[in-house]
């Protein structure tokens, strides 16, 4: 006699998956004469000696992590209440104490920000490198042609001096499908020398020549 567990049938992917890679930056910048400053979650995951191992396995794994979470969010308005969340979290990291939450009061957390605040904006891009489409005929012992579709999109604009007094956070979290992407994330505030910044970590090779 033959035994085994049957667990049916279950789809691993939903369709045929993409081959896609996809990055998160963000670019933190000061009125006070600070230098800017670029985050991404590659510096820190592959500039440790200690946990190089770990950090590089978890890269690699977090690139799958990032595919769905860009593609959930990329150009959506449902990606507005992420985004905030994490441009409020960067701002309480590099403000020094001058941009918090006051979590007092029955109606969720306000946005505290000081009139000392030296954060002058933090926007947020997507890049992704996603490949084509392979060509419906090719030679059985032909190479499998592979070609690159590459996207670099502002997702988010966090601009601290622009909320006014006791905004609750829950006012940054809202969208509205009648309005523009671009005005309520805030991206038709998105600088050039932001974008200066974002395009050290785009995967288009031709990015150098995009103003």
């Amino acid at each position: 006699e033959v035994f085994g567990l049957h667990a049916g049938t279950w789809t691993v992917f939903r369709g045929k998956p993409p081959h896609s890679h996809n990055q998160l930056t963000a670019v933190i910048q000061f009125n006070n004469g600070t230098e800017p400053v670029l985050w991404t979650h590659e510096d820190f995951y592959l500039s440790n000696d200690l946990y190089s191992v770990y950090m590089r396995e978890r890269y690699y794994w977090s690139d799958t992590y990032y595919y769905y979470l860009c593609k959930e969010f990329n150009d959506k308005h449902e990606g507005i209440p992420y985004y905030a969340t994490f441009a409020m979290y960067l701002a309480q990291q590099y403000s020094q104490g001058s941009i918090r939450l006051d979590h007092r009061g029955k109606h969720g957390p306000k946005i505290f920000v000081s009139p000392s605040n030296t954060i002058k904006s933090i926007s947020f891009m997507a890049h992704e490198k996603k490949g084509k489409d392979p060509p419906k005929t090719y030679n059985l012992f032909e190479s499998l042609p592979r070609g690159w579709a590459y996207k670099d999109n502002c997702q988010y604009v966090l601009e601290p001096d622009q909320i006014p007094p006791n905004t609750p956070m829950k006012s940054l979290l809202k969208y509205d499908e009648r309005k523009s992407f671009s005005s309520q994330s805030n991206c038709n505030h998105f600088e050039k020398v932001d974008w200066n910044l974002h395009k050290i970590h785009s995967f288009d090779p031709s990015v150098n020549d995009k103003p």
